[in-house]
């Protein structure tokens, strides 16, 4: 399997989940979802608008560096502009993914200043593009844990359960 086809697994994987999520989310009263507690510190609206914005961020970065702007983030607050926003930046990085080849998953990305002592350091595409699933992957956990501990689980998000679903026609014998 390439590069590529595991990031287009990944993303394919991140998205459903983030939708079961949301989905799960709808539930809760506003109260609930600003709620902070040891599961969830910033609560839940902020803790999927944060993901939410992180995966925004990244994409405007690998599509022209230096093409971020506070502003696209900005306005992210309550449940609705996070659905809202995160189906946008979901079908935007689609479009992105599927341009994807395996020599551009080896374009050097430079870390942005707020990662730490990073000057000089150019990061393979591929591994960054990774590092947004995985981020994501963590708050969606620390949201999960807050929805089942508020009543609401959003049940199994494995990726193999996804994947099964996916390709259930493909793999069975």
């Amino acid at each position: 399997m390439s590069k590529v086809e595991v990031i287009r697994s990944m993303f394919g994987h991140n998205e459903w989940a983030n939708d079961q999520i949301l989905e799960t989310a709808s539930k809760l009263s506003e109260e609930q979802l600003a709620e902070q507690s040891e599961l969830c510190p910033k609560g839940i609206t902020d803790t999927l608008g944060h993901a939410v914005s992180t995966q925004i961020f990244w994409l405007a970065e690998w599509e022209k560096e230096g093409s971020f702007e506070m502003s696209m983030i900005q306005g992210i607050s309550g449940l609705d502009a996070i659905k809202s926003r995160s189906a946008e930046s979901h079908a935007a990085m689609g479009k992105f993914i599927e341009d994807l080849t395996e020599e551009s998953c080896e374009r050097p990305i430079t870390p942005p200043k707020w990662w730490g002592d990073t000057p000089g350091l150019e990061i393979p595409l591929w591994h960054v593009m990774m590092q947004v699933v995985m981020h994501s992957m963590q708050h969606r956990a620390e949201v999960a844990q807050a929805l089942t501990a508020a009543g609401e689980s959003p049940g199994e998000m494995d990726y193999i359960g996804w994947a099964i679903e996916r390709n259930k026609g493909d793999w069975a014998k």
